[in-house]
């Protein structure tokens, strides 16, 4: 099958890409690709356990991209060849394109922690289905230990405490919650908020094993103190979805990312980069830096949906993309 532009990915920046892409190059065919047919709304994904009555109301439906004749396809990208212009999908269909987009994303971490596999033991996956049976899970639960004191993990901790009958542990190997993300007093404002709400927060702390026969009963703390859970989510952090393009021979840089210039431009000509899975730098040292949010995610799917056939403004006039170049090839 022929496409003008692919874009691999369904989340906020690939469906972003692709409505931009349409509304700049409306005479161009474009086709996304998702391996998730009942994708959710990640921002929203901590929330489907009690705050909205229904679960479906948080559905990233498709109804934006039909109407704007985007065409949808769902399976999984197996590779990329570069010199061809072609994508290969597990079910062996091969896809032609001018204009590749890659945002696969990020995928969850997942420790190295016995027990990992136990029932009752779940990660963040961003499918309606997946979601729907961990807010099953949710709603049987009286003992939940969450481990990873990140965003996901309060934000899970805050909203499960709307139960209160649950007993919640929050178990973070770093000194402080969101000890990357903020200063220490922002940190402490929120164990200040959780506390109260009867929430267990154990930080400098690691689960050296996840205990029970078939299902969880129990985590085991460095040290030995047990903490009871009939429920343990994991939710210790992500790492950018970049093996599709590591395998097509893109750049990746040190963290994983895959590199992009300033208009979101790999290495490879014709092939772009936007969300999760692609290089952020910090806007003062450029240095590259893990900033995995919506937001971020689709003002860059703007950026490349407008730019796919050449940079169209650079200070304030029109360019060829040879007289535009990126940012230096750092990282």
């Amino acid at each position: 099958m022929d496409s003008n532009v692919v874009i691999v990915g369904g989340g906020p920046a690939g469906v972003i890409t692709a409505l931009t892409a349409k509304s700049v190059y409306p005479e161009k065919l474009v086709c996304l690709i998702k391996e998730i047919g009942d994708s959710v709304i990640p921002c929203a994904i901590p929330y489907m356990m009690h705050t909205l009555s229904d679960p479906r109301d948080n559905a990233m439906g498709n109804m934006p991209l039909e109407n704007a004749g985007v065409k949808i396809l769902v399976g999984k990208a197996v590779s990329i060849d570069i010199k061809s212009r072609s994508i290969t999908m597990a079910s062996g269909e091969i896809h032609s394109y001018e204009r590749l987009v890659l945002a696969t994303g990020t995928e969850a971490v997942m420790p190295p922690i016995p027990g990992v596999e136990k029932e009752g033991v779940f990660t963040i996956r961003k499918s309606m289905s997946a979601m729907t049976d961990l807010r099953e899970a949710v709603q049987k639960a009286r003992k939940v230990v969450i481990i990873g004191g990140g965003f996901i993990g309060t934000e899970f901790a805050d909203e499960l405490a709307r139960d209160s009958g649950v007993d919640i542990h929050i178990v973070e190997i770093m000194p402080k919650l969101l000890y990357t993300a903020f200063d220490d007093e922002f940190c402490d404002e929120v164990t200040n908020v959780l506390t109260p709400k009867g929430i267990k927060i154990h930080t400098g702390c690691k689960v050296v094993s996840i205990d029970g026969e078939n299902r969880v009963a129990s985590v085991t703390m460095e040290g030995g103190e047990k903490i009871p859970a009939d429920m343990v989510l994991i939710s210790i952090g992500a790492k950018p979805a970049s093996e599709l393009g590591r395998k097509a021979g893109l750049r990746i840089v040190g963290n994983g990312s895959i590199w992009v210039d300033d208009y979101m431009r790999t290495e490879a000509e014709e092939v772009f980069a936007v969300g999760d899975c692609a290089l952020k730098r910090d806007f003062f040292t450029r240095r590259a830096v893990p900033v995995w949010l919506a937001s971020t995610a689709t003002a860059e799917a703007r950026n490349a949906g407008t730019n796919l056939y050449g940079i169209r403004w650079c200070i304030g006039r029109r360019v060829d993309q040879h007289y535009c170049p990126g940012h230096p090839k750092e990282g």
